[in-house]
């Protein structure tokens, strides 16, 4: 009875199977056909396409935004980069025109190679920029100590 059972489940489960592999050797078969019927340079030129199209949807940053980051010196740019790329949120949230929620965005955004790439990121306009590159330039200033005369 058991040798029965056994050998109806086999049956079943083998039923099963084979129908669910044959469909999906066909349809491998075709997309195999479709990509080998497909000629080699027509290949290369659709995917020199695809190429294309995602270079040109990815953002840039503006040429505003370029000449606010000239006024920064090499200096100050590889430590604003440095506190963007590597700074905890309150260390962002410490930068005049940053809360927590575009800290957070920052954050998210990471890596930045360049300065004007923080201004791609969203809730960071002209103005929000102009504070980041502000605070960057005070970086590398001198703080005057007072002297107190007797």
């Amino acid at each position: 009875m058991n040798r029965k059972i056994t050998l109806i489940a086999g049956t079943l489960l083998i039923a099963g199977i084979i129908p669910t592999y044959a469909a999906t050797r066909a349809k491998t078969k075709s997309t195999d056909s479709k990509a080998a019927s497909k000629p080699a340079a027509e290949s290369v030129e659709s995917s020199k396409k695809d190429s294309k199209k995602e270079s040109a949807k990815a953002p840039t940053a503006t040429a505003a935004e370029k000449k606010i980051a000239a006024d920064l010196t090499t200096t100050q740019k590889s430590k604003l980069l440095t506190i963007l790329n590597d700074g905890t949120a309150k260390e962002l949230v410490s930068i005049d025109g940053i809360a927590k929620v575009r800290s957070a965005a920052i954050v998210e955004a990471r890596p930045f190679k360049k300065i004007e790439e923080i201004a791609l990121v969203k809730g960071i306009g002209k103005v929000t920029f102009t504070k980041i590159v502000s605070h960057g330039k005070s970086l590398t200033q001198r703080k005057s100590s007072t002297s107190k005369k007797s």
